[in-house]
């Protein structure tokens, strides 16, 4: 059921995907793990894939364009629509995407 949750701001990225929600366990206590801090290695294979499909570069040392691969892109702006998300030009098709920046 909760595979069918979808990232607020990235709905093609279920919060399984994601790497937010790693286990969910039933506590009396209701207490709340918040460390160690999410970072982009949490995502999984699938919601990386899911990232590239939907025309966003996943987090990686190297920025590679999503529509063709190209690995040689421009930095147009350090912020996108959202703050975890940063614009690119492709060097190959001169498409601009975005790159979800590796946090």
């Amino acid at each position: 059921m909760l595979d069918r949750v979808a990232d607020p701001e990235i709905a093609v990225l279920s919060l399984w995907d994601l790497g937010v929600l790693q286990d969910v366990q039933l506590a009396s206590d209701e207490e709340l793990r918040i460390s160690p801090a999410w970072t982009t290695d949490w995502i999984s294979a699938d919601g990386r894939e899911a990232l590239r499909v939907y025309g966003i570069a996943p987090p990686a040392d190297d920025v590679v364009c999503p529509l063709c691969e190209w690995s040689e892109s421009q930095l147009i702006s350090e912020f996108g629509s959202i703050a975890c998300k940063a614009l690119h030009r492709c060097g190959h098709c001169g498409e601009t995407f975005d790159y979800f920046k590796r946090l």
